[in-house]
């Protein structure tokens, strides 16, 4: 039995096929395995050698456990290689192409190579390249090929159906069925071609499964045609022309002899399609082009534009013809209304018109292209408006309004006249000339135009009305075009208004202001309101009042509708908006512009001549002066207008208000420097007199020598400074000739002799000084040295009384006040000799003595007397202190108590210092031995004397300290330090020690006890009412804290 043929250009052609459903997509087809295993030939194609009867019957049959088909006569022949590529091509294929995927084992005829191995090698091989496998791809990507039409996600270009996963429909329950019953026949059963060919056209059943059937057998199969009908559908809207379906009557067999009693049918061969219609010529297609058609036909009606055309069309028609109806219904509406189709109202409402035109064309406003003061702008407009003169705006609208409603008057009168009946009565003796029918015509149409006259009389009320708005609206108009008018003014930036411009504390200030501006806007626009405002309303007359139907109470004046209306608020809002931006432009030209000369104004503000010439210095005088010449050159290049936008910036009040700022400063600056150039030169010119003066003289002691070279070098000294004030002057005068100032003949001969004496002082006077002082200095020199000895002897003679009489005898120590009274008198000596020292060394400097002479015996007498006097001091003082201390009672603690033992204890550590130091400068000296004896002596007893006076000590511990010294004295006796010397206390150290310890530690224990009974004075015991006669303790966690707060007292 011969074997299964293969499916290979079936597989071809589904590949193909998904190609155009799917162009993404990367495909191979799915006997690239199977021509791996036979080998290749150029080109790609299996070897055209057909296996003999005998390799055939030895083949192996389908298995259950494996995919692999085995080689027959037709698949070895057919058994293609390749890979589609998917490009814009791939849809331009014709059935020639798609025929070319089954001819390919015929070519394939002619080419040579190697055999391929059968029989059980070949199994063998096949088992080996292909393992237990599942469906092959391409049987599974058959289901998503076969489609009657694309899905709508292909069309509407959403994600296609997945590889793998199929569509329900017969086409694919078809393929699949075919390639399930190949795979899954017994391994034994062999199948017969013929009977495979019958199985296959039993399935056929629509027009794409035969398409099908030729893509897969082509020519070689022995049915050339098959016979299709178009498809009847249930819905006779639904126009499908490509789904065809196969006619079983011929498929069975049955005996149909003509193509003229099938009617209109197709035939589907390998070659084409071919559409016979009886009486027409028949059309033949090729199955790609039909498979492309068909494919762009489901295409075009899945789009809703093509899908509901006539749905669209019908419902367009409708529409068309719903609009028309109501466009019809509201003309005839219109023309029962509309006042233009009344005779009798056309010509009033046409002259009305005329007058509407002429009410627009009035000016609230006169604006031109000149260049406005604020005032005079408001005046002018003002004028405009005004209703006395024979211009004026009110005064035209009255007249307009007059004539409005005279026109109005014959359109009333007119209109009611039409109502009258109108009398058709007889002449008498004149014969009847009108059939009956003729008169119940004319009565009928007499009839009907009193009706339509009574209609009309109805309209004039909503006359009167729209006449009035239309009014209203022309009023209104006329503000609205002021407004425009006033807005294109403002727009074509020229200049428009003029404002003065002025220095403000930080920035300029306009006159008028920008709030002026805006207010003159708020009055302009509500005065023309006004104006249009005033006019009265149509509406108001009594004559119409018979014609209104509704109430008047409630209309709009002109000023609501202006108020409320967009146009009118826009243009006056961008009017002030315009306004405001170029003022506020214009305030940072100026404040930027005009900020150069702020300085003259500020100069100008601050400038006091008084005060300032008095003060004021003369390079104070000649920076100012070159300052004034500098703002007369700003000045000089002030311009006094400026254009920004709409504003004009007018500066000549500006510049007059400056101009006399420099002009005044520089007079009075002319005459302050002339008058301290004058008081200058007096001044320099006594100065230089009395240096001369100086100079001249000739000392011959050494003091008045010594003296005469002082001045000498500080008029030395001063010769640059007395120079400079000389040029000074010159300067100073020179200056005052470069601003022109003349100068009086006093003053030029103050300046003369200025010049003079300054001469004489630098090239003469200074020279004869110099050679005096060379000349005498020698013989100086002599003298110092002999005063200079004098001194030393007399600071000899007063060292040698320091150290004998009263300053070294210890009886003075008890009176130190006598040995006082004589350092005094030393002190007055020492003094002298030390100012004669500080003026002798003074000379030999002055006088260049090359080896100054020493003061030793002044220094040495002068460091005497410090130390003596020093001792003698601390001897008043010790005495003094000590004496005080002696006489204090050591146990009084109250306020008028003056002993303090830390005190005394810090001063008696400072006279042990002093006393310390006083024997080492003055040793040998028995006065200051003795001192340093007894205060050291107290010293040692301080201890003890700070126990008596410890502040812990009380009566009781100072009645011990008495019983234990045997206090002799009354209880009521002060005990003073000297009665407790006299009873040997100082004896007693130890006792007095242990008593002041105990002392300190009763006083701190004392401490501790206050501070517990401070603390539980303070806390209330905690009681509250428990009930009507019973009360309990409350919290307690503050006592129980205190009761241990006073245990850590008191085991501290």
């Amino acid at each position: 039995m011969p074997r299964l043929p293969q499916l290979q250009p079936s597989a071809e052609y589904s590949t193909l096929r998904l190609a155009k459903l799917q162009p993404s997509a990367k495909l191979k087809t799915w006997d690239t395995r199977l021509s791996g295993r036979a080998g290749s030939t150029e080109g790609g194609l299996l070897p055209a050698t057909t296996p003999s009867r005998g390799e055939r019957s030895g083949m192996a049959t389908i298995s259950q456990t494996s995919t692999a088909y085995p080689y027959t006569r037709r698949s070895q022949s057919q058994l293609v290689s390749r890979s589609l590529r998917l490009d814009s091509q791939i849809f331009s294929l014709d059935h020639e192409e798609l025929s070319s995927y089954c001819l390919r084992g015929r070519e394939a005829d002619t080419s040579t190579g190697p055999v391929p191995a059968s029989g059980a090698a070949a199994l063998n091989t096949e088992e080996e390249a292909s393992p237990m496998e599942t469906v092959p791809p391409h049987l599974l990507q058959i289901r998503a090929m076969y489609s009657t039409r694309p899905t709508k996600t292909e069309v509407e270009g959403e994600e296609s159906v997945p590889l793998g996963e199929s569509a329900t429909t017969p086409v694919n329950d078809m393929a699949m069925t075919a390639a399930e019953d190949l795979l899954q026949g017994q391994p034994d059963e062999e199948w017969d071609e013929e009977a495979m060919l019958k199985r296959e056209l039993a399935k056929l059943h629509t027009g794409e499964d035969v398409i099908a059937f030729f893509a897969k057998n082509g020519s070689n199969s022995s049915v050339k045609f098959v016979y299709c009908k178009r498809k009847e559908h249930v819905d006779p809207t639904e126009f499908r022309p490509y789904d065809l379906e196969v006619i079983s009557e011929l498929m069975e067999g049955s005996t149909v002899s003509t193509a003229a009693k099938l009617g209109e049918h197709f035939t589907i061969s390998a070659t084409g399609v071919v559409h016979v219609c009886p009486g027409q010529q028949s059309e033949h297609m090729s199955l790609g082009d039909w498979m492309h058609q068909c494919l762009m036909y489901n295409v075009l009606t899945s789009m809703n534009f093509f899908k509901y055309y006539i749905h669209g069309k019908v419902f367009g028609r409708w529409k068309q013809h719903s609009r028309f109806t109501t466009y019809c219904h509201a003309r005839k509406l219109l023309v029962r209304r509309l006042f233009l189709s009344k005779p009798l109202f056309v010509n009033p409402l046409v002259k009305i018109q005329s007058l509407m035109h002429e009410v627009e064309s009035v000016k609230v406003l006169n604006i031109g292209s000149n260049t406005y003061d604020l005032a005079n702008f408001e005046k002018e407009q003002a004028m405009v408006r005004s209703s006395t003169g024979a211009t004026g705006t009110q005064k035209e609208l009255e007249e307009l309004h007059n004539q409005i409603v005279a026109a109005l008057d014959k359109l009333v009168t007119a209109v009611s006249q039409s109502t009258e009946p109108q009398s058709q009565e007889l002449q008498p003796g004149r014969p009847r000339m009108k059939s009956m029918v003729q008169e119940k015509k004319e009565a009928s149409d007499n009839a009907r135009r009193h009706r339509l006259a009574v209609h009309d009389k109805k309209m004039l009320g909503d006359c009167v009305r729209l006449v009035d708005y239309m009014f209203q609206a022309c009023l209104a108009k006329v503000v609205i075009n002021a407004a425009v008018e006033f807005f294109q003014r403002v727009d074509s930036s020229s200049k428009m208004f003029s404002i003065s411009v002025a220095f403000g504390e930080k920035n300029m200030v306009f006159d008028p202001c920008l709030e002026d501006f805006i207010e003159m806007l708020f009055k302009l626009w509500r005065a023309s309101v006004q104006v249009v405002n005033g006019i009265p309303s149509l509406l108001s007359e009594a004559h119409y009042a018979k014609h209104l139907t509704h109430a008047v109470a409630n209309s709009q004046t002109v000023e609501s509708i202006l108020n409320n209306n967009w146009q009118f608020n826009h243009y006056t809002a961008a009017v002030r908006e315009r306004i405001q931006a170029d003022i506020n432009t214009a305030q940072k030209f100026s404040d930027k512009h005009f900020e150069m000369f702020r300085r003259i104004h500020d100069y100008g503000n601050n400038w006091d001549e008084k005060a300032y010439v008095a003060a004021a210095s003369a390079q104070d005088l000649a920076s100012e002066m070159s300052l004034m010449r500098d703002f007369q050159s700003d000045l000089d290049k002030y311009k006094q207008h400026h254009h920004v936008g709409i504003i004009m910036i007018n500066g000549s009040n500006l510049r007059e208000s400056l101009q006399p700022v420099p002009k005044e400063g520089l007079t009075a600056m002319k005459r302050g420097l002339e008058d301290i150039a004058r008081k200058k030169c007096e001044v320099v010119k006594r100065r230089f007199d009395q240096a001369n003066k100086a100079l001249d003289v000739r000392p011959t002691s050494l003091t008045a020598f010594a003296d005469y070279i002082k001045a000498f070098n500080e008029i030395k000294n001063l010769e640059p400074e007395l120079e400079e004030a000389r040029e000074e002057v010159e300067s100073m005068y020179q200056l005052l000739r470069q601003y022109n100032v003349r100068v009086g003949g006093t003053e030029l001969e103050n300046l003369e002799f200025l010049q003079a004496k300054g001469s004489e002082f630098a090239e003469r006077k200074l020279n004869e000084a110099d050679a005096y002082i060379r000349e005498k200095q020698d013989e100086q020199v002599e003298n110092l040295n002999a005063v200079s000895q004098m001194a030393e002897e007399d600071a000899k003679k007063i060292v040698e009384q320091l150290r004998s009489g009263c300053f070294v005898t210890l009886g003075h120590l008890q009176t130190p006040e006598v040995v006082m009274e004589e350092l005094g008198a030393i002190q007055a000596l020492v003094s002298k000799l030390e100012e004669k020292a500080l003026n002798y060394n003074e000379y030999q400097v002055l006088l260049y003595v090359p080896v100054p002479f020493e003061f030793a015996e002044v220094d040495k007498a002068k460091q005497l007397f410090a130390e003596k006097l020093k001792l003698w001091t601390l001897a008043s003082d010790w005495k003094d202190q000590y004496d005080t201390w002696k006489r204090d009672d050591i146990w009084r603690k109250d306020e008028h108590s003056k002993f303090n033992v830390e005190e005394m204890n810090k001063k008696v550590l400072e006279f042990s210092k002093t006393a310390y130091q006083l024997t080492r400068s003055l040793e040998g000296d028995k006065v200051a031995q003795d001192i340093r004896t007894q205060i050291d002596e107290v010293k040692s007893n301080m201890p003890c004397i700070m126990d008596l006076g410890n502040p812990a000590l009380r009566d009781r511990h100072h009645a011990k300290i008495k019983q234990e010294i045997e206090w002799k004295h009354p209880s009521s006796q002060q005990v003073t330090l000297n009665s407790l010397m006299s009873h040997k206390v100082f004896d007693k150290k130890e006792f007095i020690s242990e008593i002041s310890g105990i002392a300190s530690g009763e006083f701190a224990l004392e401490q501790q006890l206050q501070k517990v009974v401070d603390a539980w004075a303070d806390l209330l015991l905690p009681i509250q009412q428990h009930r009507r006669e019973q009360w309990i303790l409350g919290d307690v966690s503050d006592i129980i804290t205190q009761l241990e707060d006073t245990f850590g007292l008191g085991s501290e």
